[in-house]
């Protein structure tokens, strides 16, 4: 297994986590190796399963499918986040500064996501002179996944208080 841009990128999420909490942490570099793992998963629906052969001929279907998507991806770092689980580097430094800031992790998710992509898209035009990789799903997630862990915080722990 090679060292890839994500690969790196994680390990830099992680320093970071590690400098804004001034300490060691088992959890925090647990997060790479759960990183190495989700990534090996990834690889292996793509390549074996074949997800990439499932056809949606038209832009509802394919509309449809993110959407569902982004609600299941949504949920899943939220119930992670409130069982105290393992995180994602990414999710993980998102935990740290929320928790930091005392700022709900919805909200601080939408920024970090929003800041994610704003570099992709300066990047992106500034290395190769037009968007790369960034298409309306990426948008769409940016868009909903923190708004909509907002929502499950609401409906399952606010409205619970």
């Amino acid at each position: 297994m090679g060292c890839t841009s994500t690969t790196i990128f994680f390990i830099v999420l992680v320093a970071v986590e590690l400098g804004i909490l001034r300490k060691f942490r088992f959890e925090i570099i647990a997060q790479l190796l759960l990183a190495f793992v989700f990534g090996w998963i990834v690889d292996f629906y793509g390549l074996k399963v074949g997800l990439d052969r499932m056809v949606l001929s038209n832009v509802w279907e394919q509309l449809l499918v993110t959407l569902l998507a982004i609600i299941c991806t949504s949920l899943g770092i939220f119930m992670m986040v409130k069982a105290d689980f393992v995180l994602i580097p990414a999710d993980g430094l998102v935990n740290v500064v929320s928790s930091q800031l005392k700022a709900q992790f919805g909200k601080v998710k939408f920024g970090f996501d929003l800041t994610m992509i704003v570099i992709s898209l300066i990047l992106s035009l500034t290395f190769v002179h037009h968007i790369v990789a960034i298409g309306i799903g990426t948008v769409l997630a940016v868009l909903l996944v923190g708004q909509l862990i907002r929502l499950w915080e609401y409906l399952f722990v606010t409205s619970r208080s």
